[in-house]
C-alpha cells in the first residue's frame, strides 16, 4: 500500500525536480522558460502534467508488459486454467461490444491480476500464476470480471486524468508558494530559496493529492467488485475469491505487494485514509448488501 503513494509521490517529484533544476539553471544565464504571470502558470501547468500523463498512459501497457515479461494467451491456448481466463475476458467483452483485450500470464507466487491500457478497446488483463493455482475456475473468473469492470468502466484513464488534474494543481499552488515566500528573502538567495520551497511544496502537496487519488479509487473497486458479481449472476464467487486472499494473507502463505498497475491488491496496514482499495471486510459487506452497482 505504501508503495503505490509513494511511487505517485515520487515519481511527480522526480519530474518536478528535474524540471525545476533545469528551469533554475537557464534561469542563472537569463534563459527565463515560465513567464512570470499566473495565466501563463496555469498553461504550463496544465500542459506540461498532461503531456506526461498521456505518456504515462499511452504506455502503461507496454511497461506492463515487460516489467512482469507477461505470456500472451489467446482462445487457442492449451493450458485449460489459461483457457478460463481468457474466455471470462472474451465474454464479457463481446457481450459489451468492446475489441477483446489483451490477455496474459505472468509467473508469480503472488496471487494477483490487474487491468491495464490506454482505452476499454486496447486493454490488458493479466493473472498470475499464483493466482491460478489458489483459487477454482469461477473464483478466477470472478476476479477476472472485476478486472474487466475495470476496463468497462474506463478506470484507467479517469485515475490518469485526475492524476493530471491533481499534478496540474500541484505545480500551480507550489510555483504560488515559493514565489511568494521567496519574495520576502534576499535576492542573492531568492532563486535558491525558491527551487527549494518549490520542492517541498511539492511534496505535501503530493501527499495530499495522494489521499484525493486513494479515496476516488477506494470507490472504484466497490465499483469493481459489484461488475464482477453482475457478470457471474451471483456475489457468491468474488467473496470466495476475497477470503481465501484474505486467509492466505493471514497465514503469511504468500507476500503481497501492490505495484503501479494493480487493480485487485487489497492488503495494507495504514490507515483507512491512505488504502487504495477497502478492506476485505468492507468489500464483503458491499457486496452482500448490494449497496453499489457496477455502472457498466
Amino acid at each position: 500500500m505504501l508503495k503505490r503513494i509513494w511511487l505517485f509521490v515520487l515519481t511527480n517529484l522526480a519530474f518536478i525536480i528535474m524540471i525545476n533544476i533545469i528551469v533554475y539553471v537557464l534561469g542563472q544565464f537569463g534563459i527565463h522558460i515560465v513567464p512570470g504571470s499566473y495565466t501563463w502558470l496555469i498553461i504550463w501547468s496544465i500542459v506540461r502534467w498532461l503531456m506526461w500523463s498521456l505518456f504515462s498512459l499511452l504506455m502503461s501497457k507496454q511497461i506492463a508488459k515487460w516489467t512482469y515479461k507477461i505470456h500472451i494467451i489467446d482462445e487457442n491456448n492449451t493450458d485449460f486454467r489459461e483457457r478460463v481466463v481468457y474466455q471470462m475476458v472474451a465474454s464479457v467483452a463481446n457481450d459489451h461490444n468492446i475489441t477483446i483485450p489483451e490477455v496474459g500470464i505472468y509467473e508469480s507466487t503472488q496471487p494477483n491480476a490487474f487491468a491495464t491500457g490506454a482505452s476499454k478497446n486496447t486493454a490488458l488483463v493479466a493473472v498470475s500464476t499464483g493466482l491460478l493455482q489458489l483459487m477454482t475456475d469461477d473464483e478466477v473468473r470472478a476476479v477476472v470480471g472485476h478486472e474487466m469492470a475495470h476496463v468497462l468502466n474506463g478506470d484507467m484513464v479517469s485515475m490518469t486524468l485526475l492524476q493530471w488534474v491533481l499534478n496540474a494543481f500541484i505545480i500551480f499552488f507550489s510555483n504560488v508558494l515559493s514565489n511568494i515566500v521567496a519574495s520576502l528573502v534576499d535576492d542573492k538567495i531568492s532563486g535558491l530559496v525558491r527551487l527549494g520551497l518549490h520542492i517541498f511544496f511539492n511534496i505535501v502537496l503530493g501527499v495530499l493529492a495522494s489521499l484525493v487519488l486513494m479515496s476516488y479509487s477506494r470507490k472504484r473497486e466497490y465499483h469493481a467488485d459489484a461488475g464482477a458479481a453482475e457478470f457471474m449472476h451471483t456475489p457468491t464467487p468474488m467473496i470466495a475469491a476475497l477470503r481465501k486472499l484474505d486467509t492466505a494473507f493471514q497465514t503469511k502463505k504468500y507476500q503481497l505487494k501492490e505495484n503501479a498497475t494493480s487493480q485487485l491488491m487489497i492488503f495494507g496496514d495504514l490507515k483507512w485514509m491512505f488504502r487504495s482499495h477497502p478492506t476485505v471486510e468492507q468489500r464483503i459487506e458491499a457486496l452482500e448488501s448490494g449497496q453499489y452497482t457496477s455502472n457498466i
